[in-house]
């Protein structure tokens, strides 16, 4: 067999391919070596050499832009279907923004000296079409499907031995031969209730509970089907659960040690050994499973009973394999496996698909549950959990803090003051004015007034008399005759003339409308905090100079790295976990400890996403009294005209003119109307309307009217009159400069109120002066973090139920108020949450976030995991299960339902199958709890001082003191 052998990965819909050549000796000094590259460049390729001892670290970045990043671990004796391989474990993260993440077993291959083949390459993940949003790591398991998944056993130093997170080993032909009791039921059937049920179940949980209870009760056609007692059945059976408790009890199933009991029991009651194969046996264990079924369906009806039956069916399983009735009619040991041996004695009963869990009583559930978004929970792993144990070994100075020096007869008084001061000053000035006047028309009108009035005051004529003019010689002109010049006063101006002088001088006056609003708003505050600290070191009676030294005082702990064992861990995904955190402090302290929210964050990414209906909104957010209103819908304006007038319409400032409505009356009535001309359309009958085209007059608009003539005779007086009516929208300018202004103001206050967020809760604010002390920051985080998982616990399982919301309270209360404190419990006595392990996150898809403060401990320093605690997008919890409950955890965890028995008689849903074999093999193997490696001394620094006193020199010459 070859000494190296090459397998391929790949990745990214097949186009990160890692191509590894593998050691099948990795003890040989030969290292493995994984050549990394993209499908599109396969020139820009990177070499990383396996690390045999440790795992491998690595970043690479292409220049294509997409990055690599993560380890590859060579893990040898990675037991896979029986056979020895060599395998390389990778944890890594890839993609050009790093979305994509593969965790587990990558490639592998036989190792030297092993006998059967391995296929040449895993399954192309890049063949299974990705789902959407982030990758599915299931996606990428390197197993074909339908083969048996790898049972993978690495070093005995590692924290978990895991390879894949979300699937189990498939479970083999024997072990659920042997490890798990299966229904069957005879022929025939005591009862149908089985098939009833598993009808029932179809049509919901509450056909199913209501079918189990009216066989318990023993409502047609039930009658007498239940066992109440195993004492109502007849023969050998009634004392099953006796006998199995009484094999149970030793060291190790005997088949010979059970080959004798029955013999016993069968000759106690007067039996032939061919009872157990007889239809009545039959008939009676299957009554047995019947009523065990109705038991489960209404969990807490009769544990005792109910624990009597699952004895009598573990018993019965026994028999079935570990005896075998010889051609002489005895019943005689089965040839059985060490291996085989205890899994009958730990079998546990494997509940059927079809009737189990329940359904809920509304929908489906899932996990992660569908329409939450509070988290997500699921068996994580089966390891080794291994922990750091300490304890405190005494109190050591350290470093110097600071030195005092007095010299002889010297009295010395050092104050330390500490002073915060804080002023506002908010100014805030506007003005606003306003001209609207059309002047085109009245000057126009008074040129013609003025005119008149000076033709109408007087007139000169000039009257010439015999006038003659004669021409001589160049140089001389004769001129001979008389002329005479007369003035004449002439007519005032008539009554028409002066109405429509005052009218006109009316109409300008109108028209001229002048706004002007000025606003000033001053606002002052200041804060003042002020901390002052005095140390008196008094040497006025000694002889001699002084020196103290003070240093800081550290905790000396020893830790030491302790193996517990096999542990289930549960993984928890929590949002938001310091969410309540910071709410519950909000409401304490009267204090805002959020970031005020960007506006783009609430769909406000400039200043065209502000509208009429949404502005109030954001200004009460953001604190924005000084707010305008949009400008009006409409406007109007009007003119009144008489026949051959014409007049400007002054447009209101930043609108424009859409519409037209034209009305108009004469006299006498009957005359034909006058022609109307609007801007640049004509209107030629009373009572008519009409959308204006867009010409851009935002300023004034014309209106003119036409005269009327009349043909008759005599001629009689005609009067009309005009009324014209424009109707006004906003100008696209003006409606911008509203949103303008609106959002300016409001990204103002928001600037504002982000500085006085930092100025508040940053570095050096008065939140600093809040300081905790570590410990209490990992008590509160491991509180919340706790509170968090028995929620999203509590959630999943009434949701399995179809329970209501523990939430909502009722006159009488909902059975979920008066469960959950049952639930609690159990959760307490099942979950081990002093081994709590955690990790934050904050998401690359939500954002950076800066909404919290940051923590600092009493001598200052950051805290930076309770800092990542308050800003962490979401927390990851891995939480180990107690070993004597692990049993009942699952059977909750996945149907809802409580199991107070006895833990070893926890029947198994079908779905938790493949976990609960892997649970049975790792407990077959208990690993004691020992010490892993040698231990060690943590300094871990404190905010006190204390006085070094062997470097004082004179002690007892001077006095120390502080105030």
């Amino acid at each position: 067999m070859n000494e190296m052998a090459n397998r391929i990965w790949k990745g990214q819909d097949g186009q990160l391919v890692f191509d590894i050549t593998i050691s099948r000796n990795p003890s040989d000094g030969v290292p493995s070596v994984a050549k990394i590259y993209y499908e599109q460049d396969p020139q820009d390729e990177h070499l990383i050499t396996i690390n045999e001892a440790r795992p491998t670290q690595f970043e690479i970045k292409f220049r294509s832009g997409r990055r690599v990043r993560g380890f590859l671990a060579q893990r040898a004796h990675v037991h896979i279907d029986g056979v020895d391989n060599t395998g390389i474990f990778a944890d890594i993260h890839f993609g050009a923004a790093e979305i994509y993440h593969f965790e587990g077993l990558m490639v592998a291959c036989p190792s030297r000296g092993s006998v059967a083949p391995w296929p040449p390459n895993p399954p192309d993940p890049s063949d299974q079409p990705n789902p959407p949003g982030p990758p599915n790591p299931a996606a990428e398991d390197p197993t074909e499907s339908g083969s048996p998944l790898p049972i993978i056993s690495t070093n005995s130093d590692d924290l978990f031995n895991y390879v894949y997170v979300r699937r189990w080993p498939r479970v083999s032909d024997e072990d659920l031969r042997y490890g798990f009791i299966q229904y069957r039921a005879s022929s025939p059937p005591s009862s149908s209730f089985y098939d009833d049920l598993v009808i029932a179940r179809q049509q919901g949980r509450y056909m199913a509970e209501s079918l189990a209870v009216r066989f318990i009760d023993g409502d047609p056609p039930y009658v007498g089907m239940f066992v109440s007692s195993l004492r109502s059945l007849s023969g050998p059976v009634r004392d099953f659960a006796s006998l199995a408790e009484r094999i149970q009890q030793q060291a190790q199933l005997s088949p010979l040690v059970c080959a004798t009991e029955l013999a016993s029991l069968l000759e106690r009651y007067g039996a032939p050994p061919r009872y157990f194969t007889s239809a009545q046996y039959q008939l009676d264990i299957d009554r047995i499973w019947q009523s065990y079924f109705a038991l489960v369906v209404t969990l807490g009806y009769d544990w005792a009973l109910l624990n009597d039956l699952a004895q009598s069916i573990w018993l019965a399983h026994v028999i079935d394999l570990a005896v075998t009735l010889d051609p002489e009619n005895a019943w005689v040991p089965s040839e059985l496996t060490p291996d085989q041996i205890v899994e009958l004695a730990d079998a546990k009963v494997l509940l059927p698909a079809s009737i189990f869990p329940l359904p809920p009583a509304t929908s489906q559930h899932s996990s992660p549950p569908r329409g939450s978004d509070t988290g997500w929970i699921e068996p994580y792993a089966i390891g080794d959990l291994q922990m750091v144990r300490q304890r405190l070994v005494r109190y050591a100075p350290g470093e110097i803090a600071r030195i005092e020096n007095v010299m002889r007869g010297e009295r010395k008084e050092i104050s330390r003051r500490h002073v915060q001061r804080r002023v506002e000053v908010q100014e805030h000035r506007g003005s606003e004015e306003q001209l609207l006047q059309s002047d085109d028309a009245d000057e126009r009108s008074s040129l013609f007034e003025e005119t008149r009035k000076m033709i109408a005051e007087k007139a000169v004529a000039n009257n010439y008399a015999d006038f003659q003019t004669s021409y001589g010689p160049p140089t001389l002109t004769t001129l001979n005759g008389s002329w005479t010049r007369t003035t004449t006063q002439g007519p005032n101006p008539g009554q028409d003339d002066v109405t429509r002088f005052a009218r006109e001088i009316l109409k300008q006056t109108v028209s001229r409308i002048r706004r002007k609003i000025g606003t000033l708003r001053t606002t002052s505050t200041m804060n003042q905090v002020e901390d002052l600290v005095t140390s008196v070191i008094d040497n006025t009676s000694g002889q001699t100079s002084m020196r103290a030294v003070f240093r800081w005082l550290n905790k000396v702990y020893e830790a030491e790295v302790i193996n517990y064992g096999n542990r289930l861990m549960m993984e928890f995904l929590v949002r938001r976990p310091a969410a309540r955190y910071i709410a519950q402090e909000t409401a304490l302290t009267g204090q805002k400890l959020a970031r005020p929210l960007p506006p783009a964050d609430l769909g406000v990414a400039s200043f065209k996403d502000i509208t009429p209906d949404n502005y109030a909104q954001l200004g009460a957010r953001y604190g924005v009294t000084e707010l305008e209103p949009p400008p009006l819908v409409r406007k109007y304006v009007t003119a009144t005209l008489r026949g051959g007038e014409e007049q400007q319409i002054a447009v209101p400032s930043g609108y424009c003119a859409v519409n037209a409505f034209v009305s108009c009356v004469s006299i006498p009535a009957g005359l034909p109307e006058p022609i109307v001309l609007v801007g640049r359309q004509t209107f030629n009958s009373s009572n008519s309307s009409a959308p204006l085209r867009p010409y851009g007059e935002d300023s004034t608009l014309p209106v003119s009217v036409m005269g009327v003539e009349l043909s008759s005779s005599p001629p009689t007086a005609v009067q009309v009159l005009v009324n014209v009516e424009v109707e006004c929208e906003p100008s696209v300018r003006a409606m911008d400069e509203w949103r303008i202004g609106i959002y300016r103001a409001m990204m103002t206050s928001f600037q504002q109120l982000d500085a006085q967020y930092y100025s508040d809760f940053g570095p050096g604010g008065p939140r600093q002066q809040a300081t905790r002390s570590p410990l209490a920051n990992r008590q509160t985080e491991q509180r919340e973090l706790e509170n968090a998982c028995k929620r999203l616990l509590l959630e999943h399982m009434a949701r399995a139920t179809g329970g209501q919301d523990a939430n909502a309270w009722g006159s009488p209360p909902s059975p979920g108020i008066v469960d959950e404190p049952r639930y609690v419990q159990f959760l307490d006595e099942s979950l081990e949450w002093t081994e709590m392990a955690y990790s934050f996150h904050v998401s690359p898809h939500a954002g950076a976030r800066e909404d919290v403060a940051v923590s600092a401990t009493p001598d200052g320093e950051e805290d930076p995991l309770f800092t990542s605690f308050l800003q962490a997008d979401q927390a990851r919890i891995l939480l180990p299960v107690q070993p004597a409950r692990v049993m009942a955890f699952l059977y909750g965890f996945s149907s809802g339902m409580l199991w107070d028995g006895i833990d070893r008689l926890v029947p198994v849903l079908e779905d938790d199958l493949a976990l609960v074999n892997d649970l049975e093999h790792a407990a077959r193997n208990p690993k004691p709890e020992r010490e892993v490696g040698p231990t060690w001394e943590l300094v871990v620094p404190t905010a006190m001082q204390v006085l070094d006193e062997s470097l004082v020199v004179t002690p007892g010459a001077g006095s120390l003191g502080a105030t």
